[in-house]
């Protein structure tokens, strides 16, 4: 439960609506109204406040944002009205995308006392992800509040992620393929194909441990014949693996060997290719090697 004397004063200040200036509410209840957003239905009757983040915050990289804040419907009898809570960047109909669904009917005990309503005392809602889900620079989130008789709701609250640092290794994370067995041009009968490789970021500040064995690379992935996009995807590799080569860039890559075992039995007899990624956890930048190989 949060509970301070400024929540308070907000929800006391929204409660007395009949009575207050539109102008003074909307200072009191954070700058804004809930907006009528997908099959929405009649007026307004939401009221409600993002707690957090604040608007205008500037979110550390590789942070976990935390989202929460109350909502109520009060149209609604004997219970709250909000039946889902969802969270978008920027907005759906604008090609903005969900990041996460938010838990609701969380106790908010100084809701119910402001308003005078016990039946609000779950009005509560929370949700949280991670940094990477936002871009650097500016980006809004739309908060989408849902009730069955009225349709989706929304507020809005802007935040910032910090920029990165200028990095010494631009083009990291650095993404090495060192072996494949048996070769790239494989029988379609051969049983197995192994590719064996390392990735590490050098960007990584000395003073942080992010990734696979503090690498700074989160994953490899790899892709059959296209990008992301098109391609199909295989699999993570094996990543963690003990590879002293890698050392050569400092001790604290030692456990960056990755390894993937394919099987070209599965594959069509054609040339393909490999689109193997390395993901960075420390800039959220990614390396890309093409690989092309043959099944005969």
């Amino acid at each position: 439960m949060w509970t301070s004397g400024r929540q308070l004063a907000l929800a006391l200040c929204v409660a007395l609506a009949t009575f207050a200036p539109a102008a003074t509410l909307a200072a009191a209840d954070g700058g804004s109204a809930w907006i009528a957003g997908m099959n929405a239905v009649g007026d307004d009757t939401f009221v409600g406040f993002i707690d957090a983040p604040q608007p205008g915050v500037t979110i550390a990289r590789n942070s976990t944002v935390i989202l929460r804040g109350w909502v109520v419907d009060q149209s609604a009898q004997g219970w709250t009205g909000i039946d889902d809570v969802q969270i978008y960047l920027g907005l759906p109909d604008q090609g903005g995308a969900l990041v996460t669904r938010a838990s609701i009917g969380q106790r908010r005990d100084d809701v119910a006392a402001a308003f005078g309503n016990p039946f609000w005392a779950g009005s509560g809602f929370s949700a949280s992800f991670s940094q990477s889900s936002l871009a650097v620079g500016s980006n809004v989130l739309t908060v989408y509040a849902h009730t069955p008789d009225r349709g989706w709701w929304y507020k809005q609250v802007e935040v910032h992620v910090e920029p990165l640092p200028a990095l010494p290794y631009a083009d990291d994370p650095l993404l090495i393929v060192r072996e494949v067995v048996p070769s790239l041009t494989v029988d379609q009968t051969t049983q197995n194909m192994t590719l064996r490789g390392y990735a590490i970021d050098r960007n990584l500040p000395l003073d942080k441990v992010l990734g696979i064995g503090g690498t700074g690379v989160s994953q490899v992935q790899f892709y059959l014949d296209g990008p992301r996009q098109s391609g199909i995807f295989l699999g993570n590799a094996d990543f963690g693996r003990v590879n002293r080569e890698a050392t050569g860039f400092g001790s604290r890559f030692l456990q960056s060997g990755w390894e993937l075992t394919v099987h070209p039995g599965e594959f069509s007899v054609d040339k393909h290719e490999f689109f193997i990624y390395a993901v960075s956890a420390y800039t959220l930048l990614d390396a890309l090697i093409v690989l092309p190989f043959t099944v005969q």
